[in-house]
This record gives C-alpha cells, structure tokens and sequence, in this order.
C-alpha cells in the first residue's frame, strides 16, 4: 500500500557539453568549469542528466571523469544520449532527429553502444561510411576536400551522416543488448521532427517513426499530440509495483503498449524543457529496462508534484 504521495526529480534528457561535435557553443579555457557550474547551481536540482552528442560518446565519458572528479554531486543518473539524423526531410529544410537514450547499467555500455553503432552504414559518393570516428572524419574530408582538420571533419561527417528508418529498426530488431539497454526517442518539432513531415506521401513513415520511438520530444503545446498526461520512460527511475493505470492520449492514437508498469497508448511525451521522475516510498523495484513516470510539466525545467491518490491519477486506462 502507498502511504503518501509522489516526489518529483527534476531530469535533463537532451543538454550537450563543450567539445559537443555539432554547433558547440562552448568556449575558452574554463569552458568546463563553467559548464558543471551552471548545472550544479541549477533549481531545482538536477538529479538526472542525459549528455547528448551526434554520433559519438566524447563529451559523455569526459563527463563520467568529472563525475568522478567530485563534481555534480547531485546527479543520481548520468546516461548517453546519443543523436542521430535520419534521411527524412522536413518541410523545413532540416532532417529528423532521433535519440538513442542508452541505460549505463551495464558497465560494458560504451562498447557495446560504440559496437552497435558501428553496423549503422551511410552509403554516398560510390562509397559506405559507417558511424565510427575514422569513417566519419574521412566523410567530412571527402564531403568538403579543404577541410583538413580532424575535429573540423568529424563536425562535418557527422553533419553529413543519415540513417535510413528502416536500417535503424532492423538493428534494432535484431540485437538484444539495444532492446534491453536503448530507449528511442524522437523530435517532436517542425524544423528536425515528425511535425516537419507533412507531405500527404510521408505520412505513413512519420506515423511509423512516431510508433517506433519509446518517448516523443514536444513543445509546450504542439499540434497533433495531447500531452494531458505524459510518461516519459526514461531511464533508472524507481517504480512502485502496484502502479494505477494512467490514460496517455494521443490525437492520432496508437498501440496500447506497457510502460514503466502503466498502461499507456502510444509513445510518451516529454516536455523538451525538463522532466519530473516521480518516486514512491513503499514498494519499490527496479524493472528489467527502468522507467520514470511523470505528469505534465507545469513550470519551465521541472515539473508539479503528483498525487497517486487523486480521482484523476486512478481513472482506468
């Protein structure tokens, strides 16, 4: 039996770091420094932090030395977010962006995340460039032959870099590790998310994107979605086992899928600008893949306390 209610944790599933490889607005010598500061100082209090890059796991490992080091006491839960583009165009001018957030329970995460990605192939220019270091600064430097620079190129690769969908799903069909270890998510938006694909000719794999990914990035209010109540299954949260049943809506409908013991229908939604991980005081266990639970965020960064024993919370799904 519950005897209280829920406490909110305030994540952060899409933040870069300095050195990010794409547009890194970090600079000079303390570039670090400040960095860990700003997230250290935040309020409420981070308490999970997904370092998100494309292509590749610099800035995330670097962070796990600084977490060592003695910074971001607070962080409970550090991840990878890695970020990857497919080759489906938006009607405005960019490409879907879609997430891999990978759980680092497995202490041999980074090779197996680094092995999976390896088998993600782009083939242009009579050539086939897979998603590791090497190929993707050897991509930059035949994209643009005056790029000479190793860093320059690798920015540049990665920028070059697609996935088709269905490559993705298949390796995701067929490899066990990701299914247990990988949550996908996707942009919501217009300029690199599946609202941007509007063409009556892409509907269909906008509906399947949105289908496959676990969690969908949204604005605060964004047309097609109905984020009433949103359950973001991210990753290394608590759940209580005899969780209520929670309705997620969304206009276009979808499967009736288990998420983080709820019943929900369809992806999750999560607020792009921060998540509420709610967690119980009696009964707790952590499930095989882990899960957070959280209702719509209310204020910018975090979100309001729930009540797991409100009429609202306990209607049937």
């Amino acid at each position: 039996m519950l005897t209280r209610g829920s406490e909110w944790r305030r994540w952060e599933p899409h933040i870069h770091a300095p050195g990010t490889v794409m547009n890194n607005q970090f600079s000079g010598p303390t570039a670090w420094h400040d960095y860990l500061t700003a997230l250290e100082q935040a309020t409420p209090v981070i308490e999970a932090i997904a370092v998100t890059d494309y292509c590749v796991t610099d800035t995330y490992e670097e962070l796990l030395r600084q977490k060592a080091a003695g910074r971001l006491s607070a962080a409970k839960l550090i991840f990878p977010n890695v970020e990857l583009r497919l080759d489906v165009a938006t009607a405005k001018g960019g490409f879907v962006n879609l997430h891999l957030f990978v759980s680092p329970e497995d202490p041999q995460h980074i090779e197996e995340l680094r092995r999976l990605l390896s088998r993600l192939r782009f083939n242009v220019m009579q050539d086939h460039f897979d998603c590791i270091r090497a190929d993707l600064i050897r991509l930059g430097k035949k994209a643009d032959p005056a790029i000479t620079d190793d860093r320059a190129a690798l920015s540049y690769g990665a920028n070059q870099f697609k996935v088709t969908f269905q490559q993705l799903r298949d390796l995701f069909t067929g490899n066990g590790w990701a299914k247990k270890n990988i949550l996908t998510a996707v942009a919501g938006g217009a300029t690199d998310g599946t609202s941007g694909v509007r063409e009556a000719a892409d509907q269909t794999i906008r509906r399947e994107i949105e289908g496959f990914a676990d969690v969908i990035f949204v604005a605060p209010v964004q047309a097609g979605f109905q984020p009433a109540i949103a359950c973001p299954n991210l990753l290394g949260a608590e759940v209580p086992q005899a969780e209520p049943k929670l309705p997620l809506r969304r206009a276009a409908g979808g499967p009736q899928a288990r998420r983080c013991g709820v019943t929900v229908r369809g992806p999750l939604l999560v607020d792009q600008r921060g998540a509420g991980v709610r967690r119980s005081s009696a009964s707790m266990h952590r499930p095989q893949r882990p899960r957070a639970c959280r209702r719509r965020a209310a204020r910018v960064g975090h979100a309001v306390a729930g009540d797991l024993g409100s009429p609202r919370a306990r209607r049937p799904g």
